[in-house]
C-alpha cells in the first residue's frame, strides 16, 4: 500500500492558473508557466524562486526544456516562439510566427530544432540557430494540443484536438502509421 505522506514544499509565486510544469533535466529546478504572462523556475531543494520569465508572453501555453537543460522555449497567445536561458533567465531570441495562437513547443533532444502547433492544425519546425522555417506539417483537421520528439530526434508524435495521435517522420518528411 502506499503510505500517505506530507506535500515536500509549495512553490508559490504565479497569481493566476498554472498550465504546465516541467522539471530541468539538470534535476535540480523545474519551471511553471501560467496564465499571469510568467514562466518561473524554481530551486526544488530550497523552493526558492530562481528565475520569472517575462517578455510579453501573453499567457504561456506550453514550454519545453533543451535536453541539456540550458535553454527554454515557450510559446502562446502571442504567435511567438521565445528562446531563453534557463540559467539567467534572459530572453534570446524571439521567432515570430504568422501563426495562430501557439498551443504546444517540443524542443528536439538534437538541440537545433524546435516544433510549435498551434490551434489551426499546423505544425511548424524551425532551425534554433538560423530562425529558419525548416518545415510546415499540415493536413490534419484539428487544432494541435501537445507534441513530443522521441529520444533520437527522428520523429515527432502531434496530438490532434486531444484524440489523434500522428507520428512525423522527420527524415521521411510524412507522417507515418
Amino acid at each position: 500500500s502506499i503510505a500517505k505522506k506530507k506535500k515536500l514544499r509549495e512553490y508559490n509565486g504565479h497569481t493566476e492558473k498554472v498550465n504546465t510544469v516541467k522539471f530541468n533535466p539538470d534535476g535540480m529546478s523545474f519551471a511553471s508557466c501560467s496564465q499571469d504572462n510568467s514562466i518561473k523556475t524554481w530551486d526544488i531543494i530550497s523552493g526558492e524562486l530562481l528565475h520569472t520569465l517575462q517578455n510579453n508572453l501573453g499567457n504561456p501555453n506550453s514550454f519545453s526544456y533543451s535536453d541539456n537543460g540550458k535553454y527554454i522555449i515557450s510559446g502562446g497567445i502571442n504567435r511567438q516562439i521565445n528562446l531563453w536561458r534557463s540559467q539567467n533567465g534572459k530572453l534570446i531570441k524571439n521567432y515570430p510566427t504568422k501563426l495562430s495562437w501557439i498551443t504546444s513547443v517540443a524542443y528536439n533532444p538534437k538541440g537545433k530544432i524546435i516544433a510549435s502547433g498551434n490551434e489551426l492544425e499546423k505544425t511548424v519546425v524551425l532551425d534554433v540557430e538560423k530562425g529558419e522555417q525548416l518545415c510546415k506539417l499540415i493536413g490534419y483537421s484539428k487544432k494541435i494540443t501537445s507534441l513530443a520528439f522521441n529520444a533520437k530526434g527522428d520523429q515527432l508524435a502531434i496530438v490532434n484536438n486531444g484524440k489523434d495521435i500522428l507520428l512525423w517522420d522527420m527524415l521521411l518528411g510524412k507522417i507515418t502509421k
